[in-house]
């Protein structure tokens, strides 16, 4: 190439086609920065020609670039705990995380956490993730993910909630001595969707059973004599916690 002695004028271009010389766009300044002119996304090449004084034009020297300015997508995120509970609950704080996206230049780096706080693009540097664990308070855990481009474009984020339950509350099984014939019924109530999956035998006594969950278990006998019984009843709950409660019935004979 000419030396810098004999250079009279630089010219930049996205063009691979040389320049005239007497083209207008040659500049006697050596070129430090460069709008380009094709502003669609995607790989972008440059060429660079410089001139000496008697208009000799050099070739071409390049390079290539990638224009971004889409940022990615997060198109889904999908929680999974134990794999036995309802959908949407859990029992335990180890996630399996499915997740997906989409970029016109493509996903590389990802961020996932419980803070809704959207992160600085230095802090996207994770590998696509595949299992979280989260914080060991029960109740709602609000789940937000990012991923990151190569030109480091941070998409919106996208979130998932789960309910982490880890115990069935205590419940008072305490029930009520009768003195009467008639039919008695009663109900324990719990704070949460249970249902029963196992009980003891129980003679003359009728246990509410449901294929669904509810917040109540109804528990039914006839006083048609003098016994005292005990039975466990096991309960569900939606995170697939499990929990024996006994249950003691005390039916007088009426006076």
């Amino acid at each position: 190439h000419a030396d810098m002695a004999d250079v009279a004028a630089w010219f930049v271009s996205e063009s691979a086609t040389p320049p005239s010389a007497s083209d207008a766009s040659w500049s006697t300044t050596v070129p430090t920065d460069y709008n380009i002119q094709n502003t669609s996304d995607w790989s972008k090449t440059v060429y660079v020609y410089v001139k000496d004084l008697a208009w000799n034009i050099s070739p071409s020297r390049s390079a290539t670039i990638i224009l971004d300015r889409n940022i990615p997508t997060v198109n889904s995120l999908n929680l999974t705990g134990n794999a036995w509970a309802e959908s949407g609950y859990t029992n335990t704080t180890n996630l399996s995380i499915s997740t997906s996206a989409s970029d016109n230049v493509g996903v590389t780096w990802w961020f996932i956490s419980e803070s809704s706080s959207a992160p600085a693009a230095s802090s996207v540097t994770g590998s696509e993730p595949t299992s979280f664990t989260m914080s060991s308070w029960d109740w709602v855990h609000n789940i937000y993910i990012w991923s990151r481009d190569a030109i480091w474009n941070v998409s919106l984020v996208r979130s998932s909630s789960i309910i982490l339950d880890t115990t069935i509350n205590e419940v008072d099984t305490a029930l009520t001595a009768v003195n009467q014939w008639d039919p008695v019924n009663q109900t324990i109530t719990f704070n949460e969707d249970v249902k029963v999956i196992s009980w003891g035998d129980l003679w003359g006594i009728t246990i509410s059973t449901t294929s669904s969950y509810s917040n109540s278990l109804n528990i039914s006998w006839l006083a048609s004599t003098s016994w005292l019984s005990n039975t466990n009843i096991t309960l569900q709950d939606k995170a697939w916690n499990q929990k024996v409660i006994n249950i003691s019935l005390l039916v007088n004979e009426a006076i």
